[in-house]
């Protein structure tokens, strides 16, 4: 499976793009590629997430790394998702609803989409377009 992600800063209140970020799972092997944007390349205020990723070109995690440090350390660990996943459960508990993994995780998805949706509508960037989504959204 592979999931592209814009991956946008945000400078003075702008948000830029930065780059795109493509993350792959092939089998249980983890993997990941980031290129920055041209336009970001030239940017007068351009900066690197981290030193790995510098200048032009298609950058790739070493072998037995999954994400790139920067981007994978803003992602909610194991402890985190466990947090969200409980506060799932208990909306859905609280609302009558199904309390099944499936369940839960469709209820995600739906409020996902919602929030989507408004940031269409109001000329917002995409959350796929946030470096904290990048490898397991909530």
């Amino acid at each position: 499976m592979d999931r592209e992600t814009l991956v946008y800063v945000d400078l003075d209140g702008v948000p830029r793009l930065m780059g795109r970020l493509w993350a792959r799972v092939r089998k249980i092997k983890e993997s990941a590629t980031f290129e920055h944007d041209d336009l970001w390349l030239q940017h007068s205020a351009r900066f690197s997430l981290e030193p790995a990723l510098l200048g032009p070109g298609q950058f790739h995690t070493p072998a037995d790394t999954p994400m790139f440090g920067a981007i994978g350390d803003s992602a909610p660990d194991r402890w985190g998702r466990e947090l969200m996943r409980r506060m799932e459960r208990r909306r859905a508990e609280r609302e009558g609803k199904d309390r099944s993994a499936a369940a839960v995780r469709a209820g995600i998805v739906a409020r996902r989409r919602a929030a989507e949706n408004l940031r269409h509508r109001e000329g917002w960037p995409s959350r796929d377009c946030e470096v904290s989504a990048a490898t397991e959204g909530p």
